[in-house]
């Protein structure tokens, strides 16, 4: 998993390449760094890091620009979908919880990475911000993380894992929404 998380450089070149080539053909394929787990009440989409500089360098080549000659390690984002959400709203006052689970090749849990619905926080999984408006639209949300802001205990967990989840807790019992290479064998 821990490339989904932070990928190499040339990694990042390739899906910069990727992402820039599609935004010159006008391209509406679906991007190769995000997956889709549905459940009873809601999806979550994950995206990872190659598919966040996918996404920003396509957005380069849509507005006209040059591609960015440096590529970071950008941010994994969650969708958290759900038909009772309105934009800018608090999904703190409709999810009791929402965890990542990281797991070894034995189904062992190395770690979890909680979220912070209230407020974004650095180093955790939390819902960001621009203008002072959280990323809270009609029907979903998104939680957003860097792997190199996350603590070692963690980072090491996102480097050994081989599979993840992620629990929600909407008041309904809690969902398990799984990501592993078997179920996602192309994930970027």
């Amino acid at each position: 998993m821990y490339p989904l998380f932070s990928p190499s450089e040339e990694a990042r070149k390739e899906a910069c390449d990727a992402g820039y080539a599609a935004g010159m053909a006008g391209s509406k394929e679906p991007n190769p760094g995000e997956a889709t787990v549905s459940g009873a009440n809601g999806d979550v989409t994950f995206q990872s890091s190659w598919g966040s500089v996918y996404n920003v360098c396509k957005a380069y080549a849509q507005k006209t620009e040059a591609k960015p000659e440096v590529i970071p390690v950008l941010d994994v984002l969650l969708y958290v979908f759900d038909p009772r959400l309105k934009s800018y709203s608090d999904p703190d006052a409709l999810f009791q919880g929402i965890s990542m689970v990281f797991y070894d090749a034995e189904g062992k849990e190395l770690g979890r990475l909680p979220a912070t619905l209230n407020k974004w926080s650095k180093g955790v999984l939390s819902i960001p911000q621009s203008n002072s408006k959280p990323w809270v639209y009609d029907g979903y949300f998104i939680l957003s993380t860097n792997y190199n802001s996350l603590p070692g205990n963690l980072r090491a967990a996102v480097t050994r894992a081989e599979s993840f989840d992620v629990l929600i807790s909407r008041g309904r019992g809690v969902e398990r929404y799984s990501f592993n290479k078997a179920k996602f064998p192309t994930l970027r």
